[in-house]
C-alpha cells in the first residue's frame, strides 16, 4: 500500500481529484415522511502521485482483501478508505491505521433467505446441494434477528411496511441458502475510531457492499443446483422469475451472526431485488436482425438441404448460448457455441479432429472478419484451448471471448446460407464436397499458396458475385 497516496486522500473538494461516493445504495427512510436518514460522504482521490494511480490503489486494496480470504469490490475499497482515514485522524499515524486494518478480520456466520409473495402449496422441501426450496420459515428468521441481531428492528419494519402478518407469510415460497462461515471486518474493534453519528452508517455500507457480492454468488450457485435437480425431473425456473416475485424494498434477507464468535454480535442487511434487473443486450442492430431473419425465412421457403439442417443446428446452439450470456452464464454460453461449431464443421467420422475444426473455422470466416488467415487460425486455436481449459480444469471464460466467438458463428451461418442456395441449384454439391473444398484451401493457405477468390466464394468465405 502506498502510504503517501493514502495520506493524500481527502473528504472535501479537491481540484482535479477523482470523486467517489461513500454511501449505502439503499438509503434508510423515515417511516412517515420518507426522508433519507443516512449520511453520504464524498472521497477525493489523487489521480496520480509519483506514478501511483487510483487503479494501482484499487489493485492494492483488492490484494488486501484477498489475502484475508474476503470478497472485493470497488465499494469495499471505499469502505477501506473511510476506515483508514478514520483511524489515521485519531492516531495521526498512517502505518498504525494500515496495521490495524490488516489485523481486523474475523469470522461470522452468514444466513441468506429470499421470500416471495406467492403462495406455495407443497409441504415438502426440495433439498438442493446448497439450498432449501419451499415454504418460508418465518419463525426461523424471526428468531435469528431477535436472538443474534438484537440491534435491528428490521423484521418488525418489514412486516409493517408490506402490510403482512406472519401467519400468511408462512405459506410464502422461499429460497434459503445453507449457513456459511465467512470472513468479515470486526467493526466493533474499529468502533472507537469512527466519527460520532456515522458508526451504524459505516456498518450498513460495509455489509451492504459485501452482501451484494454474496447474493451474486447465491443466484449463480442456485442456478447450478437447480440445473442438477432439473436433470432428475424438476421443472426449470429462470432465476429472473424469482426476482419479479420479490417482496418489498429489501426482500433478500442477509443475516451476519456470531461475529468473532459472539452470539449477540451480528448485523442484518436487506438487499432489494431491483439490483437484479433483466438487461437485454442486443448483439446487433434491429436492422441487422430483421435482415438476418428475412434471409433465414427465405432459406426455408426455397426448400430443404443438408446445409439448411446444419444452419438450424448451429442457430439452435447459438440461441442457447445467447440466453446463457444474457443470464451471465458466460462459460455455458461459450461451450454451447463451440459445440455448435463442432457439430457443423467437424467431420462426422472417426477421423474428426480438433485441428480440422480450427482450420475450417479459420478458412470460412477470415475474409469477412477482415483478418489474416494465419493469425485467424491461431485465434481459433486459442478459442479451442479456452474450451479445453474450462472442460478439464474449470477455468473461467471471459465475456469478451464469447462475443468474439459469436462473430465467428455469425459468419459461419452466412456461409451455410450460401451453401444452401448452391446445393439447391446443383444436387451434386454436398456437405462432403464442402468439407473437401475447405480442406484443399486450408492446405494451400498453410503452403502459402495464394487463395483463389472463386474457390473462396464456392465454400462461402466470400459472397458469390453474380
Amino acid at each position: 500500500m502506498n502510504i503517501t497516496y493514502l495520506q493524500s486522500i481527502q473528504t472535501s473538494f479537491t481540484p482535479d481529484y477523482i470523486l467517489k461516493k461513500f454511501e449505502a445504495k439503499m438509503p434508510a427512510r423515515d417511516e412517515y415522511d420518507r426522508t433519507h436518514l443516512r449520511p453520504s460522504i464524498t472521497l477525493y482521490y489523487p489521480r496520480e502521485i509519483e506514478g501511483y494511480t487510483y487503479a494501482d490503489y484499487l489493485t492494492d486494496v483488492e490484494q488486501f482483501y484477498l489475502r484475508a480470504g474476503h470478497e472485493f469490490s470497488e465499494e469495499l475499497a471505499q469502505v477501506y478508505t473511510f476506515l483508514f482515514l478514520s483511524i489515521y485522524k485519531v492516531t495521526g499515524k498512517a502505518r498504525t491505521a494500515i496495521d490495524k486494518l490488516e489485523k481486523c478480520f474475523t469470522k461470522a456466520n452468514l444466513q441468506m433467505v429470499f421470500p416471495m409473495k406467492v403462495n406455495y402449496g407443497e409441504e415438502k422441501y426440495l433439498k438442493l446441494e446448497r439450498f432449501l426450496f419451499g415454504k418460508f420459515k418465518v419463525q426461523d428468521v424471526k428468531k435469528i434477528t431477535k436472538r443474534n441481531i438484537p440491534t435491528t428492528d428490521y423484521w418488525e419494519r418489514y412486516i409493517r411496511y408490506n402490510k403482512l402478518n406472519e401467519l400468511v407469510m408462512e405459506d410464502f415460497l422461499a429460497i434459503q441458502r445453507d449457513k456459511q462461515e465467512v470472513k468479515v471486518f470486526n467493526l466493533l474493534e474499529l468502533y472507537k475510531y469512527l466519527p460520532d453519528g456515522y458508526r451504524d452508517f459505516v456498518f450498513d455500507v460495509y455489509f451492504e457492499a459485501l452482501s451484494e457480492l454474496k447474493w451474486k454468488h447465491f443466484w449463480d450457485e442456485f442456478s447450478q443446483d437447480l440445473a442438477d435437480a432439473v436433470a432428475f425431473g424438476m421443472a426449470f425456473y429462470d432465476k429472473r422469475i424469482f426476482y419479479e416475485m420479490g417482496l418489498g424494498e429489501g426482500t433478500q434477507f442477509t443475516m451476519y451472526t456470531h461475529i468473532a464468535g459472539n452470539a449477540q454480535q451480528g448485523w442484518m442487511i436487506p438487499i432489494r431485488t431491483a439490483g437484479h434487473q433483466i438487461h437485454y443486450g442486443w448483439r446487433h442492430s434491429i436492422e441487422h436482425v430483421n435482415q438476418a431473419v428475412e434471409a433465414y425465412q427465405g432459406m426455408k421457403q426455397k426448400g430443404e438441404s443438408e446445409f439448411l439442417h446444419l444452419h438450424d443446428v448451429l442457430i439452435s446452439f447459438a440461441t442457447t448460448a445467447a440466453i446463457h450470456l444474457q443470464d451471465d452464464r458466460i462459460s455455458d454460453a461459450f461451450i454451447n457455441l463451440t459445440a455448435g461449431l463442432d457439430a457443423v464443421l467437424n467431420s462426422d467420422t472417426e477421423e474428426a479432429r480438433s485441428n480440422t475444426l480450427k482450420n475450417r473455422m479459420a478458412i470460412l470466416t477470415f475474409k469477412r472478419l477482415g483478418v489474416d488467415i494465419k493469425h485467424h487460425y491461431f485465434t481459433m486455436s486459442e478459442m479451442y484451448k479456452l474450451r479445453s481449459e474450462f472442460v478439464h480444469a474449470g477455468k473461467a471464460i471471459e465475456r469478451e471471448k464469447v462475443t468474439e466467438l459469436f462473430k465467428v458463428v455469425d459468419q459461419v451461418n452466412v456461409a451455410l446460407q450460401q451453401m444452401h442456395h448452391l446445393q439447391l441449384e446443383g444436387e451434386d454439391f454436398t456437405k462432403k464436397c464442402w468439407y473437401a473444398d475447405m480442406d484443399s484451401l486450408i492446405n494451400d493457405a498453410h503452403r502459402r499458396v495464394p487463395l483463389d477468390s472463386k474457390r473462396l466464394e464456392e465454400i462461402g468465405t466470400l459472397t458469390i458475385t453474380i
